[in-house]
């Protein structure tokens, strides 16, 4: 079984992310959040500031954004990680640990910026926030699970800007058969 001390010491030296600022923010346009358009003037990157709620698994949290009261159910960017909850999959080899991790990594209450990608849709098909999720002690957290052998890359509809150093951070992981790539048979395979 894997702990959080074990992904965060194969992450040791990260720093931040790419892109990754922490500080700035940018409110999302109102027409964009209402329709979830990834064209025209609201193609941007737009960073907010939000309190995490719950973790509902490995690749997936509930916020709430600053100033707001509403939860929003946020789907982390660029990667996926073993089922825990879904009834037709049952629970995959590896999702509790990659449950565990961002748990840990992201306890009730814990400060994050949730970062938009231009090239990626802003909502996925369950109404869920698609977003890079960044916290001030471990940069991007998508990223310390990949580096962790816990999640395994997931690219969307479109290249997005963090996805070629996601890809080089699961190739290392793989190849050192750091986590679920040498505890789960199939780990990284569509339904593995």
């Amino acid at each position: 079984m894997l702990t959080l001390c074990a992904v965060l010491a194969a992450c040791s030296g990260t720093g931040s992310s790419p892109g990754s600022t922490g500080s700035s923010e940018v409110p999302v346009d109102p027409a964009e959040a209402s329709t979830g358009s990834t064209s025209g003037p609201a193609l941007r990157l737009a960073r907010r500031r939000a309190e995490v709620v719950y973790v509902s698994d490995g690749d997936t949290i509930g916020v709430r954004l600053r100033g707001q009261e509403r939860v929003r159910p946020v789907r982390l960017l660029g990667i996926d990680t073993p089922e825990t909850k879904d009834p037709d999959t049952g629970v995959e080899c590896g999702g509790p640990e990659a449950s565990r991790a961002l748990t840990d990594l992201l306890p009730r209450g814990t400060a994050v910026t949730l970062v938009t990608d231009p090239a990626e849709d802003r909502f996925d098909r369950f109404g869920r926030l698609l977003r890079y999720v960044d916290t001030a002690a471990h940069g991007d957290v998508a990223l310390v699970l990949l580096r962790g052998g816990l999640a395994r890359y997931y690219r969307y509809d479109h290249e997005g800007a963090r996805f070629p150093s996601y890809r080089a951070a699961e190739d290392r992981a793989r190849g050192a058969g750091r986590g679920s790539w040498s505890a789960c048979p199939g780990f990284g395979r569509p339904g593995g």
